[in-house]
């Protein structure tokens, strides 16, 4: 069973003056640690808007973006958005796209463990996700996996079923999690563009106000 660290990430270049989004779609393992790469030259702020866990096949969820954005690309892995449809289509796309995405990597329906160690790594990956060590998303997914193999080992349809409740158990954890990271991402994006706007607009009106007072000295 192997985990792959490998992101897809959207990050924006803040330009002001600008009223479009420029954002680049790129593939790392650490996202903060590329865009403190990218900063680094950069005469605007580079800002994160999302990454998602992509797995061994990152470059080709990355091409599959590009390509299907290619109509906004402007140069090398940057794109050109307007904000609103960005984060009314842009973003919701990537997501959707991305809750598909498997980045854990394994054979589930071969074993030759037996049922006892499946079942005692089971509750030793549970335990980690109630003491919150460890990536929460990847326990998970191999207490599923190992019930998987489980359901292999038994010839008790009560216990195929039982192990397949957890399993089902276990999925919609795994999706309300999601769902809820999404919703904390998406809260943080519309604060940060709040707070964007409004500086946009108090450095619009000091433009007004110090034009307004220069045609009165002039008159």
């Amino acid at each position: 069973m192997t985990y792959n660290l490998a992101q897809v990430y959207l990050v924006q270049n803040v330009i002001r003056g600008h009223d479009k989004m420029i954002v680049k779609i790129g593939v790392s393992e650490d996202t903060l640690d590329r865009i403190k790469a990218l900063q680094t030259g950069n005469a605007f702020r580079i800002e994160e808007i999302a990454s998602f866990d992509a797995g061994r096949d990152a470059f080709k969820h990355e091409r599959y973006l590009h390509q299907k954005f290619k109509d906004y690309h402007c140069q090398g892995e940057w794109f050109e958005f307007d904000e609103d449809f960005f984060f009314s289509n842009v973003l919701p796309q990537c997501e959707e796209y991305f809750a598909d995405v498997e980045v854990l990597e394994g054979r589930p329906y071969t074993t030759n463990r037996t049922l006892k160690s499946l079942l005692s790594d089971v509750d030793e990956e549970l335990k980690k996700v109630d003491l919150n060590r460890g990536d929460v998303y990847v326990n998970h997914k191999l207490a599923q996996i190992n019930l998987q193999k489980a359901q292999l080992l038994t010839d008790d349809d009560t216990q195929v079923q039982k192990y397949q409740k957890v399993i089902d158990d276990i999925q919609k954890v795994i999706n309300r999690n999601r769902d809820e990271q999404r919703k904390i991402d998406q809260e943080k994006l519309a604060i940060r563009e709040m707070k964007r706007k409004a500086k946009d607009a108090q450095r619009n009106l000091d433009i007004f106000a110090m034009g307004y007072l220069l045609g009165v000295c002039q008159s």
